[in-house]
């Protein structure tokens, strides 16, 4: 932490009584808790936020609506019968291992879960999460197999896009792609059409290209989403009437978002072999309005 002080750029302060930082560059800003390990804001300078976070937040460990939860080392219900939906590390405390690049231009910090976190303790695994603060923002999720036998990893930068109105929102580089649509029982399907968010969505898209962008017509802006290591892309917005059974969604608040997810989910898993590592990375910007994929 002297080091970070030092430089200037980076200071603590609190949200919902949790330990965060602030990262300030030359270009954007952003917010950082240590519950999670999560990013919860990122600011282009002049412009809104572009994560949406909740205003209601249930006691930890439960994990926090909104920015970026990591889904680790299962996404969904795809870990071991009885484990926790999304896994651990969204629920575990983290701590920062190093501070690099540390500029008026950008900032990178380096995170893992403290030793005594679940994230930490189990699934032989070990685990990193890079979040680059500059023009744009890049966040990569490093994960080791430490243990004797393979794992199949599963996981999601479960992003939480800040939106005018998600039902009139649109998302291009999906088109063409097969989905499993969880809300019709995991059937496979094919985007032949441009995406319609009129109505509650979760799906699953397949043999994605890793590039896709988020179109906002009341903000007039496009959030731009590059990925590496990853085939998949999840696209989630619960809808009027699933928000109603989401203890920590206001009401009318599923208005405000939209959660589109680089993943290795369905069937992108990766079998990690013992001493294999995986990156999953994801690269967030701004584009000029309306901005083609």
């Amino acid at each position: 932490m002297q080091r970070m002080q030092r430089a200037g750029l980076i200071s603590p302060e609190r949200h919902f009584g949790l330990e965060c930082l602030r990262i300030e560059t030359r270009h954007s800003a952003a917010i950082v808790a240590l519950h999670g390990g999560q990013l919860l804001s990122w600011v282009p300078h002049g412009e809104r936020d572009v994560l949406w976070r909740s205003r209601v937040m249930l006691s930890p460990p439960k994990a926090l609506r909104g920015g970026v939860p990591l889904c680790w080392p299962w996404f969904g219900g795809q870990g071991p019968d009885g484990s926790p939906a999304h896994g651990v590390a969204r629920t575990s405390q983290w701590e920062v291992v190093d501070v690099a690049d540390n500029s008026p231009s950008s900032v990178k910090l380096t995170l893992r879960p403290r030793p005594e976190s679940a994230a930490a303790r189990d699934h032989h695994l070990s685990v990193t999460t890079t979040i680059l603060v500059a023009g744009k923002l890049t966040q990569t999720v490093t994960t080791h197999n430490v243990g004797q036998t393979p794992f199949a990893l599963t996981q999601a930068l479960h992003s939480y896009l800040a939106v005018g109105d998600a039902s009139r929102i649109g998302i291009d580089g999906i088109r063409g792609a097969a989905y499993l649509d969880k809300l019709a029982g995991g059937q496979r399907k094919l985007q032949t059409e441009a995406f319609n968010a009129d109505t509650a969505c979760d799906r699953i898209y397949c043999d994605t290209a890793g590039r896709y962008s988020l179109n906002d017509p009341v903000w007039r802006r496009s959030i731009l989403i590059e990925s590496a290591g990853s085939h998949a892309l999840v696209v989630w917005n619960p809808g009027a009437d699933i928000s109603k059974t989401i203890s920590d969604l206001e009401p009318d608040a599923w208005r405000d978002f939209y959660c589109v997810e680089v993943a290795n989910a369905g069937p992108d898993a990766i079998v990690l072999a013992p001493g294999a590592s995986h990156q999953l990375t994801q690269t967030i910007s701004l584009q000029p309005w309306p901005a083609a994929v």
